[in-house]
């Protein structure tokens, strides 16, 4: 999967500079299904990992996806169940 990918899904590209990050700026994306109320949302590696990958985010046991169909499905199914 790439990044032009999960902007076309409507993932939000999200900057962190050096300050913020205590080492070097990168880059990572965000899906939130209920827009800023802190819900459920999805989040990808960043910009530094050589594949990309989208997990659910906030979770004890990382759930990973690595297949754009695969996200796109997801995307689908939650928000139907929203």
């Amino acid at each position: 999967m790439k990044f032009k990918d999960l902007l076309k899904l409507g993932f939000n590209k999200q900057y962190v500079s050096a300050e913020e990050s205590g080492d070097k700026e990168f880059i990572y994306y965000i899906y939130e299904f209920r827009e800023n109320d802190g819900g459920f949302c999805l989040i990808s590696s960043d910009s530094d990992e050589d594949k990309c990958f989208v997990e659910i985010f906030n979770t004890d046991k990382p759930v990973r996806f690595y297949k754009t169909k695969h996200v796109k499905k997801l995307i689908k199914a939650i928000e139907k169940g929203l």
